[in-house]
Parts: structure tokens; C-alpha cells; sequence
């Protein structure tokens, strides 16, 4: 009788850790799928505020800026967290007007995602010397390199 009753705690005990294991699975898995889509909309803002600003920018312009870049699209890779970080730039009038994350296939969403506020920095200094982000530093670094690899294919 007493087996009986350790075999039954044992199977209550294997479900539990089962269920709890299922659970966690399912929370991380939600919490990528957040982070993931947060990452997509903070790009998509990104690009009208860009836009915007691009379009405020001609209206008041009226002599061409003197630059070191090449107008066009580029695109590189760089080392992140997990992966490959790979970006893509877009320069116009020698200014950096677009930036944003091609492909990071291997990254945890949740630095990726922690890492690309230092996308609107990169733009706004025009420079990819900004700090990195705390908590998501090594994705940090990997959207700093491939911008600056960008960088280095646009330079006259």
C-alpha cells in the first residue's frame, strides 16, 4: 500500500514538471513572437519618422550637403549574440535615411529587440558611434558592425 502512494506522488510529481516545462516553453516562446513583432513596429515607426523628417529636411534644404557617402542601398553582416546580424542602408543626399534589420536569425528575440533602440540613435548622430545597449550588448555590437561594414561600402 505504502508503493502504491510513493508511485502515485512520483507520477503527480512527473506531470507537474511536465506541465510547468510546457508552460515555461510556451511563455518564451510568446515573449519572442512580442519582442520579434515590437521589433518590426519600432522599424516600421522608424522609417516614417525618417520619412518625415527626410521630406521636412528637402523643404528647408537649400544647398546639397558635402558628404563621404555614395547614395544608394547597402548591405552587411556582423558577429551579434547568436548570430548574424545582417542591416541595411540606405543613403541619400550623403545622409544616412533608412537603417534596419535585414535578418538575425539566430538572435534571442528579446536582446534583438533591447539592441535595436540604438537603431533611431545611429540615424539621429548620423554616426555609428553611440553606446551600446545595456542587457544586449553583444546584438549591440553586431548592428554596430554591419552598419559601420554598410558604412564602409558607401564611402566614395
Amino acid at each position: 500500500m505504502n508503493r502504491y502512494w510513493i508511485k502515485m506522488l512520483n507520477l503527480v510529481l512527473v506531470v507537474g514538471i511536465l506541465f510547468a516545462y510546457n508552460t515555461t516553453l510556451e511563455h518564451r516562446t510568446q515573449a519572442e513572437e512580442i519582442a520579434r513583432l515590437t521589433a518590426e513596429l519600432a522599424s516600421s515607426n522608424l522609417q516614417l519618422a525618417k520619412y518625415a523628417e527626410k521630406t521636412d529636411n528637402r523643404e528647408s534644404q537649400e544647398q546639397p550637403v558635402e558628404s563621404d557617402y555614395v547614395d544608394g542601398v547597402y548591405q552587411a553582416s556582423a558577429r551579434g549574440y547568436g548570430g548574424d546580424i545582417t542591416m541595411e542602408l540606405m543613403i541619400e543626399q550623403g545622409m544616412m535615411t533608412r537603417l534596419n534589420i535585414l535578418s538575425a536569425a539566430e538572435e534571442d528575440g528579446a536582446y534583438l529587440q533591447m539592441a535595436s533602440s540604438m537603431v533611431k540613435e545611429i540615424l539621429r548622430q548620423q554616426s555609428v558611434e553611440v553606446d551600446t545597449v545595456s542587457g544586449a550588448t553583444y546584438s549591440s555590437i553586431g548592428i554596430r558592425d554591419a552598419t559601420a561594414k554598410a558604412l564602409e561600402q558607401a564611402k566614395k
